[in-house]
């Protein structure tokens, strides 16, 4: 199992001990850009078949808040990104 769908496993099984660097990696992993850094809000777009989605993540330590996990994973499913898109990712990263 590769270490990106661990970690979305990870969101999925405990959503309240999320650290926003594997929350981050899991978002860029699937295709996710870092659009702009406004304070401590991240906020991440990806483009879909000429549709942009928008995700806004406020930092913060140790942990994200519940919600914000639940957002992403709302968000991964709408768009129907999966472990599949994880994997052919990670194979792109690793050539």
């Amino acid at each position: 199992m590769s270490k990106a769908k661990k970690r979305l496993k990870k969101l999925r099984n405990n959503p309240k001990s999320v650290s926003f660097q594997d929350a981050e990696s899991v978002l860029l992993s699937l295709g996710f850009e870092l659009k702009r850094i406004q304070g401590s809000h991240h906020i991440y777009t990806i483009e879909i078949d000429g549709v942009t989605s928008l995700l806004t993540i406020p930092y913060k330590r140790p942990h994200i808040g519940r919600i914000y996990v639940k957002q992403i994973l709302a968000l991964i499913d709408e768009l129907g990104l999966d472990e599949a898109s994880t994997e052919e990712n990670d194979d792109k990263q690793n050539s």
